[in-house]
């Protein structure tokens, strides 16, 4: 069921018949006086009893509960005496825990198929909770006419225990356009807010400091009489390091993968940024945070999950302490800095067999292999004869060992740790014996 405002987090496991695990995540909680003119229905009702039901939304079939409640008081979407809304079981799918006999104010949406659903990222709450809520809903009657749009101003940051951090912006400007052109500006909490505007649909977008600039585009919302919508901003440097990837004869290198992370913190804490070069070796990161950065390049054309990789800082070291610093300060523009990158490590074979232990070739098997530079594993097929092949890159230290289902149950080789080099021999990997 599509949930308005709810994000569900897949956490994938990398193991032998693993599954998926989700995490519920909500977009954050809207004021009332926009969810009501955004959702479907509102009313007050009582539970009277739940099912389980299997609703089709995209390609799977989905389990859901099915709670069938008694309306008490209808305030917008409804008629009749009593209706059914779909929610999850809680947890991972953002489900509602409504319990029988129990009365809730419930914000409904209503899907393509014309089933309405809730969910804990909607303001549908116990009747104990809902005070403030029905205060706005049952005054709607008296209020005045007029919307109001508001939100926040805010800079992006990290305090010291690397955990974002919000600095209000204040006196920066915010420009709302529909019909009318509206301004407002921020004050000293980073705060605006315009009252009595016109129903209707508006584009937000707030005028950045210099230095700095807002990711991504501008807002679009819809906002009804007598409610209201809330649009906060997040404003960050606006600094860019910008140029080429080219190889010893000054060629572009396309598909190089350069990661930008912080010189004087572990490594991806912190702020860190990725960037790809293209068929030009052209390159690019922006919204870079004031601070001190070194670079980690791959430039074989290969992302890194296809093989690993050395890992080598720019211009081409392997200790993270003798990289090039790169000291980015707010704002600031560095283009056509062109990342001149070393030949290529040599490659090498790796070659060997998977047996049994009584010599004959593991058919079907197949050779895991990592280094310890990344934490991706990666696998290469056995044939017939129970040989395999891949080619890795002079000076890694990879870690390998061979893998086979039987009966529903993996069954694993010796581990071997390599180094690769002109004078590696074949590798001989033996499966525990089923």
């Amino acid at each position: 069921m599509k949930y308005r405002h709810v994000f569900l987090a897949i956490l994938t496991v990398i193991t032998l018949g693993a599954g998926r695990a989700f995490a519920c995540d909500c977009a954050g909680n809207r004021p009332a006086c926009q969810e009501y003119w955004e959702v479907s229905a509102v009313f007050v009702g009582t539970v009277i009893n739940t099912r389980t039901v299997t609703v089709k939304d995209g390609p799977y079939p989905q389990q859901m509960r099915a709670v069938r409640i008694s309306l008490d008081e209808i305030f917008r979407g409804l008629e009749g005496a009593e209706v059914e809304v779909l929610t999850g079981f809680g947890g991972g799918d953002c489900g509602f825990g409504f319990r029988q006999a129990q009365q809730y104010l419930v914000y409904a949406y209503r899907s393509d198929g014309g089933k309405l659903s809730t969910s804990v990222c909607t303001r549908t709450k116990s009747i104990s909770e809902a005070e403030n809520d029905l205060a706005y809903i049952r005054g709607l009657s008296k209020a005045k006419s007029g919307a109001t749009i508001s939100g926040e101003v805010v800079k992006y940051l990290r305090d010291k225990q690397d955990t974002l951090a919000k600095q209000p912006l204040p006196g920066v400007k915010v420009v709302i356009e529909g019909e009318k052109k509206f301004e407002a500006v921020t004050d000293a909490k980073g705060q605006y807010r315009i009252n009595q505007l016109p129903a209707g649909e508006y584009t937000i977008k707030p005028v950045p400091p210099e230095r700095l600039s807002a990711r991504g585009p501008e807002r679009k919302i819809k906002v009804g009489d007598r409610g209201c919508a809330v649009e906060s901003f997040w404003l960050e440097s606006n600094a860019q390091l910008s140029g080429r990837v080219l190889n010893p004869q000054g060629l572009p290198v396309a598909k190089s993968e350069i990661f930008m992370i912080e010189a004087d913190k572990e490594l991806y804490r912190g702020h860190w940024d990725a960037a790809y070069s293209d068929e030009e070796g052209k390159y690019g990161f922006k919204f870079i945070p004031p601070g001190r950065y070194v670079l980690l390049i791959r430039f074989d054309g290969m992302t890194s999950q296809t093989r690993p990789f050395p890992k080598m800082y720019y211009p081409g070291v392997s200790e993270k302490s003798q990289a090039k610093v790169f000291t980015i300060s707010e704002g600031q523009r560095i283009e056509n800095y062109d990342l001149k990158v070393p030949p290529l490590p040599q490659e090498y074979d790796v070659q060997g067999t998977v047996t049994w232990p009584d010599g004959k070739p593991a058919v079907g098997a197949r050779v895991g292999y990592s280094s310890g530079e990344d934490p991706v594993s990666y696998s290469a097929s056995v044939d017939a004869e129970g040989r395999f092949n891949f080619k890795s890159y002079e000076g890694l230290k990879l870690t390998m060992n061979a893998y086979i289902a039987r009966d529903g149950k993996p069954l694993y080789s010796n581990a071997v740790r390599v180094t690769i080099n002109s004078s590696l021999t074949p590798v001989e990997l033996i499966l525990t014996a089923p």
